[in-house]
């Protein structure tokens, strides 16, 4: 779903139709493969409803974002149960 007729997510661009700049920490989100539900954009903000299951993301940008250290005890707290 592209609300707002957003599709330079799907296309990798930049810029939204309209011509306005995406940002960068949304940009990273999507990289890691969450969704956008909906937002709400005026001149001064955006607000946007976006889960992102870190368990689907790739393991290269958590990596970069929780360190090795952080990537490897989020690894070992999620490994399914073994009982």
């Amino acid at each position: 779903m592209n609300p707002g007729g957003w599709r330079f997510f799907q296309s990798g661009r930049a810029q939204d139709p309209s011509g306005c700049r995406v940002p960068v920490l949304l940009r990273q989100y999507f990289k890691m493969t969450a969704t956008l539900l909906d937002f709400a954009h005026d001149p001064t903000s955006m607000e946007c409803l976006i889960p992102l299951d870190l368990k689907e993301a790739p393991a290269r940008l958590l990596k970069k974002y929780m360190g090795k250290e952080g990537y490897e005890r989020f690894i070992a707290w999620n490994r399914p149960f073994q009982g």
